[in-house]
Formats: C-alpha cells, sequence, structure tokens
C-alpha cells in the first residue's frame, strides 16, 4: 500500500512508510523511527513532530484514515446487526441500537413543531424586525403577568412614626 500511494501523492516512499506506521501506532515518533529516519540527532523528535505537519503527509494521513473507518464501518454495522438480533441481549440495548442504525442511515424523527421558528435561532442570528417583534412580545406577556396595585390612602393617625419597640 506504501509504493500505491506514494506513487500517487508527493510522498517518498520512506514517509510513506511513516504515514501508515503513525496511523497504526498512534505515535509519530516511535512511527518517524520505524520508518528508517535517523534518530541519532538530538533533534529528531522536532524532526518527526515537523514532518507529521507536512502537507502531504497530512493529507495522506487523512486519506489512509478515511479508508481504514471506512472498513471499520462494516464491521461496526456487522456487529451492532449482530447485537440488535441476538434476543440474549436486552430490549434497550437492541431498541438503542436500532434507533442508532435508522439515524445513521438518515432516517431521523421529526423535530417538534416550534411555537414561533424564530426561537430556535440566536439573538444574533435574527434581523431588527424580529428583535423588535420579541420585545415587544417579551413586554406584553410581563404586562399580562403584572397584577395591578391599589394604593390606601393612608389616614391621619397613620402619619405617625412607627415604634417598632413598643415599650409600655
Amino acid at each position: 500500500m506504501a509504493r500505491d500511494l506514494a506513487t500517487r501523492s508527493a510522498l517518498s516512499l520512506q514517509e510513506q512508510l511513516f504515514v501508515e506506521r503513525a496511523l497504526e501506532t498512534g505515535d509519530t515518533e516511535l512511527a518517524y523511527a520505524q520508518s528508517g529516519f535517523a534518530t541519532a540527532s538530538p533533534q529528531w523528535r522536532s524532526s518527526a513532530a515537523t514532518l507529521a505537519r507536512k502537507p502531504a503527509v497530512v493529507a495522506a494521513l487523512h486519506t489512509l484514515l478515511a479508508r481504514q473507518l471506512a472498513l471499520d464501518a462494516a464491521s461496526a454495522r456487522r456487529v451492532a446487526l449482530k447485537l440488535m438480533n441476538d434476543e440474549t441481549v436486552t430490549p434497550k440495548v437492541r431498541a438503542d441500537l436500532a434507533i442508532k442504525i435508522m439515524r445513521l442511515a438518515g432516517h431521523v424523527e421529526p423535530k417538534q413543531e416550534q411555537r414561533d421558528n424564530v426561537s430556535d435561532k440566536s439573538l444574533a442570528e435574527l434581523s431588527m424586525q424580529e428583535l423588535r417583534d420579541r420585545a415587544e412580545a417579551l413586554e406584553r406577556e410581563l404586562s399580562e403577568r403584572a397584577k395591578p396595585v391599589i394604593s390606601v390612602k393612608a389616614s391621619a393617625a397613620d402619619d405617625e412614626p412607627i415604634d417598632i419597640i413598643e415599650e409600655h
């Protein structure tokens, strides 16, 4: 596989081997050493990090990772289907697997209807008119909740100061 990708990309065979080892191990320093790059100099670790950031290497990593994930997805589907059809697995797990498989296939449950279509937007996404409408609706809601306050006329006796500690 190293020669296959090396001929289609700007990578040397040694760099392509680095890409494959990096995906296998998840360790760029180990992949660097296993790919035959020189590790005698004190700065070989920074060379490994530099190589891992090289655009052609990053592109090759993404390409190989996508291939591997496609293969893994088929295996994961087989495992999920096996568990979903296994009568010994709890019904909740089987139902969760069935729902997840349906969602991955693009079959999602419909969303509940929103009261107003503006409520799912953030304030930054609203137009000026939508902001004004929202403010007006909130003010109207507050005024509907408000209770009227009726003041009672104070009598002449109520004008006297109140003694909290009434001492007799």
